[in-house]
C-alpha cells in the first residue's frame, strides 16, 4: 500500500482524557491524512449521521494509540474506536473516530 507523505497535511493532536478530572493530557502530536466517509456511503448503508467515521492515517511511532485517546483536530474532537497497522510494514497506523464534540478551550 503506497502513501504519499506528502498527503500527511492536516496536524492533529492525540490525548488522553480523565473523566473524573475532565483534564486532557498530550500523547502525541503529529501530521494526518484525514478522509471522512462519502455522502453515498453514508445513505447507502444507512448510517446515522452522529456516527460518521473519520479516517486518519499517521506515521508509526513507538507510542501506542488506544480507544481510551481521544484526536484534537482544528476545533473538533474525535473519540478513537479502533487503531491499526496499515499494511505490513510498520510505517503508518490508521485510527477510525467518530466526532465527539466542538473543543471550546
Amino acid at each position: 500500500m503506497n502513501v504519499n507523505p506528502g498527503e500527511l497535511n492536516k496536524r492533529i493532536e492525540i490525548r488522553t482524557f480523565n473523566k473524573k478530572t475532565e483534564e486532557s493530557n498530550l500523547v502525541r502530536k503529529c501530521w494526518a491524512k484525514i478522509t471522512n466517509i462519502s455522502g453515498k456511503e453514508i445513505i447507502r448503508n444507512n448510517i446515522d449521521i452522529e456516527n460518521i467515521e473519520t479516517r486518519f492515517l499517521v506515521r508509526h511511532s513507538k507510542t501506542q494509540i488506544t480507544k481510551d485517546m481521544e484526536i484534537h483536530f482544528r476545533d473538533m474532537i474525535f473519540d478513537i474506536k479502533y487503531s491499526n497497522e496499515y499494511g505490513y510494514g510498520k510505517q503508518y497506523v490508521e485510527i477510525l473516530a467518530t466526532f465527539k464534540d466542538w473543543n471550546t478551550k
